[in-house]
């Protein structure tokens, strides 16, 4: 069961999400962690253990977190999705 206050979506982890990437595009839009929550419907806690590593992304949660940002899903995964190591 999800905690309270984070996402509940049962889409799959997305391989390759870069936190250091989410973090750069929230803070070049000048959104705070709160901020972007808010516009999520989450708890806070949600985005900062997001930033730090500690929460994994789902794939619903990162089309939303891109929406809010006004960013494609590929600026927030490493490598950008649709694209393999080595390529």
């Amino acid at each position: 069961m999800a905690k309270r206050g984070y996402p509940r979506d049962d889409t799959r982890i997305v391989d390759g999400f870069s936190r250091h990437r989410m973090r750069a595009a929230r803070e070049r839009h000048g959104v705070s962690q709160r901020t972007l929550a808010e516009a999520l419907g989450l708890h806070p806690d949600a985005v900062r253990d997001w930033e730090n590593g500690t929460l994994p992304m789902r794939a619903q949660s990162l089309r939303l977190v891109c929406f809010v940002l006004g960013v494609a899903e590929d600026c927030l995964t490493d490598p950008p999705i649709g694209q393999g190591a080595g390529v």
